[in-house]
């Protein structure tokens, strides 16, 4: 699908979100169900039960698998601490698990059998270069790594798409979202 609109119960949220985009300022009844339909025929792909989203939480959805699961990820609101910001790695590929690596100056590993759909809780680093690790086998080595600059300040999601061909992370900061191809180790 090239696009999807998301509704809360008959309320319309959003239309035509492209693939690794992101929206954000939605405000849902959580007492409605929420759910992804196809933007060209709405055809309905995927749903959050009614009750799942808590009244004033902030949260982002996530789209993911041929056969579509939405799965709310709660968001941090506070800022990180001076210098630094938070992240979160969440695993939108269509591999049963992943396991996750810092490399250079953060903690090794970040996350172990991280499951299609699952993220890991928000880790606080310093604020620029980050470089991570996809562990494609579940061995502790690097398969693909993912280079990045993380701005101090912020709460980031970095959204893992692909397979085993070929991977990306999406980076999402607010509403905005930026895309970086993964490479291979050598």
């Amino acid at each position: 699908f090239s696009g999807v609109d998301l509704a809360s119960g008959t309320t319309v949220l959003a239309t035509s979100v492209g693939y690794t985009k992101a929206v954000t300022g939605l405000s849902a009844d959580p007492s409605k169900a929420v759910s992804v339909f196809a933007a060209v025929d709405g055809s309905p792909l995927a749903s959050v039960p009614a009750g799942t989203l808590a009244a004033g939480s902030h949260v982002t959805l996530g789209l993911f698998g041929a056969a579509p699961t939405l799965t709310a990820l709660v968001d941090a609101v506070s800022a990180p601490p001076l210098g630094s910001v938070r992240y979160r790695v969440v695993n939108a590929t269509d591999l049963p698990a992943l396991g996750v690596l810092g490399l250079g100056g953060l903690p090794v590993p970040v996350a172990a059998g991280l499951a299609p759909g699952k993220a890991t809780g928000y880790l606080t680093a310093a604020g620029g270069a980050l470089a991570l690790g996809i562990d494609l086998t579940q061995d502790g080595v690097a398969d693909r790594r993912c280079d990045t600059d993380l701005v101090d300040g912020n709460n980031v999601s970095l959204w893992i798409f692909g397979n085993a061909s070929g991977l990306a992370l999406s980076v999402q900061v607010g509403g905005t979202t930026s895309v970086v191809v993964c490479k291979d180790v050598d």
